[in-house]
């Protein structure tokens, strides 16, 4: 998580988070009126929703907008699956997992991507920035708060943290895949929808 004077940025699993933090870490790491989460040592802060961070500081965080990253669902489920994997070696995803959207995580707990939504108060988000779109989205919503004038935003067309994985969408699913993928979880539909205006099988195929 990332703390500013009128927002806070969630760093939402797989969605270009990394890179995201890097780049705000490279350009404002001096600016005091910003807090950043120490990564690398001790409890894992990071992937705080709002509600952790609350109860960890035993105080409110309301009036600060609501800033995340997002990815089209089908990209996201495969990335969570073969992430998971690199991390823990037991861990073996089956065909299923990638038609409803349901992954273990790499602690082994089972997870999906509606039940993530819900974990991090999706609805509650003020902006999103597209991972897709990770240039462009960065400065139109950063820059509501943060000031990006001479600003060295190279690392966002880099992929920082990434696991090795064919990327094609259509190595894992078919259009009928994608569509029952989306039926499974409504609520990342339904957010895809409002963000990108359509979900991705109406575009790819």
């Amino acid at each position: 998580m990332i703390i500013g004077e009128s927002f806070l940025w969630l760093h939402f699993p797989k969605c270009a988070g990394t890179t995201t933090t890097f780049v705000l870490l490279k350009n404002f790491v001096t600016d005091s009126s910003i807090d950043f989460d120490e990564t690398g040592r001790g409890e894992p802060l990071w992937h705080d929703t709002v509600a952790e961070r609350e109860r960890r500081i035993n105080a409110s965080l309301s009036g600060k907008d609501v800033l995340a990253n997002i990815r089209r669902l089908p990209a996201y489920v495969v990335s969570k699956i073969h992430y998971s994997e690199s991390l823990n070696a037991d861990i073996r995803h089956a065909r299923e997992h990638l038609l409803t959207g349901q992954f273990m995580e790499a602690s082994g707990v089972n997870n999906s991507a509606d039940n993530l939504l819900r974990l991090y108060d999706a609805e509650k988000v003020s902006h999103w920035v597209r991972t897709e779109y990770l240039e462009e989205d960065f400065v139109s919503v950063f820059s509501r708060y943060l000031d990006m004038t001479g600003k060295d935003l190279s690392a966002l067309s880099t992929k920082i943290n990434s696991t090795d994985y064919a990327r094609d969408l259509g190595k894992w699913y078919s259009r009928e895949d994608m569509e029952s993928l989306y039926r499974k979880n409504p609520l990342w539909s339904e957010l895809e929808r409002k963000v990108y205006g359509n979900l991705l099988y109406e575009e790819m195929y």
